[in-house]
């Protein structure tokens, strides 16, 4: 498995020690977050040294409203433990590619 598991005590941790982090937040019902995981696993393939966490969005439904998480699949860039980015959109690899490369 390339893609990080995250918890809500890991998530807080990245938060509070402002930390750097790509998230791919997901629901486990979303055949769409399914297909937009097998591509995150492929670009992961592809570059060394990154890495992206994955949280179960029904397991932390305060982060979910305080990052304004409109709907699942959602990458998340967070950046000195702030939020900074987010794509909905994960259609291809490439879309992956484009938004990890701005953020790794």
């Amino acid at each position: 498995m390339l893609v990080l598991t995250f918890g809500k005590q890991e998530l807080e941790a990245v938060l509070k020690e402002k930390r750097d982090q790509l998230f791919f937040f997901y629901t486990p019902m979303c055949g769409g977050c399914q297909v937009a995981r097998e591509m995150i696993e492929l670009v992961l393939k592809g570059e060394a040294g990154l890495q992206i966490a994955e949280i179960d969005l029904n397991y932390i439904p305060d982060y979910a409203s305080q990052f304004e998480i409109e709907s699942v699949p959602a990458l998340v860039a967070i950046q000195n433990g702030k939020l900074v980015a987010k794509r909905y959109e994960i259609n291809n690899v490439m879309d992956v590619f484009e938004f990890t490369s701005k953020f790794a």
